[in-house]
């Protein structure tokens, strides 16, 4: 019995002297350094939404133009630094693709939407402005309709 006793006891030493040890590690949060083309103030939306979703994740930006994000991704090609690459032109992500140099996603839910929809390769999900896409949609509506009432070619 008093062997038992004095194991028990180490058993309690060595997972108190383990906690003590792993707690700074555990206790560090997770750092994803995101490059990105949005506008400053874009940027925040996003922020936030993710750090509610991931507070244990601090994401550092890299904010620059298009293609000064495009050039710094070549030449970092073969040691690359990023680990999210977001709100870049889809030409910018066609040139990473012909080099080789996206990885597959698919975002949860992605089975919901139909593969006639999707890209085949799941390399690039695509988030556009919607008040962008609702002015092409309105744009000729509205014009059509303000015809109707106005003739174009009288002053």
């Amino acid at each position: 019995m008093h062997r038992t006793r004095r194991w028990g006891g180490m058993g309690i030493i060595a997972a108190v002297a383990f906690a003590l040890c792993a707690a700074p590690a555990l206790a560090q949060k997770t750092e994803l350094l995101v490059y990105t083309a949005l506008e400053t103030d874009q940027i925040k939306a996003y922020e936030d939404a993710f750090k509610k979703a991931n507070p244990n994740i601090d994401l550092k930006w890299v904010r620059d133009s298009t293609g000064v994000i495009t050039s710094k991704l070549l030449a970092e090609k073969a040691n690359p630094q990023a680990d999210v690459v977001f709100g870049v032109s889809a030409s910018s992500l066609a040139v990473f693709d012909n080099e080789g140099m996206l990885l597959p996603y698919a975002p949860k839910g992605l089975d919901k939407v139909s593969a006639k929809y999707r890209e085949q390769k799941a390399f690039a999900l695509g988030v556009h402005d919607s008040s962008a896409n609702l002015g092409e949609v309105i744009g000729p509506l509205a014009l059509g309709f303000l015809l109707n009432f106005f003739d174009w070619r009288t002053s």
